[in-house]
């Protein structure tokens, strides 16, 4: 298993969310470091401008694409 402190050692302007604990108008919040990532689940590596920030609709869309 991989460990979002793994994921945020290369990417240390980001932090990692959870696709299903994302939604439209609500504060986006990161995952712990030391919590493993899931096979099969989608998650984001976001600028840390966005943490604790509601997400905008063209945020969400934007998302969206890139997930499909």
């Amino acid at each position: 298993m991989v460990k979002v402190s793994y994921v945020l050692q290369r990417n240390p302007m980001r932090f990692i969310c959870n696709s299903d604990e994302m939604d439209f108008d609500d504060v986006v919040s990161a995952i712990e470091e030391e919590e493993e990532l899931q096979p099969g689940q989608l998650y984001f590596a976001l600028p840390l401008a966005w943490l604790k920030h509601p997400l905008q609709a063209q945020e969400m869309a934007a998302l969206a694409v890139k997930a499909s």
